[in-house]
């Protein structure tokens, strides 16, 4: 299997605005290029929050 990780930093502030939009435009985009969704996984730090995605083929 292959996996592709991608890493997004996001403004805590524009959480819910980003889901949003990754729920309605991003996500069948992905799915339908990269492979299954895995995982996403979330982490906070001092530069702000980071989304990791998890796709595989």
């Amino acid at each position: 299997m292959i996996y592709e990780k991608r890493t997004y930093t996001i403004n805590p502030l524009k959480m819910a605005d980003w889901l949003a939009l990754y729920k309605s435009d991003a996500y069948a985009v992905q799915t339908e290029h990269l492979g299954k969704l895995i995982g996403f996984f979330f982490t906070e730090n001092w530069r702000g929050q980071s989304g990791r995605a998890y796709l595989g083929v």
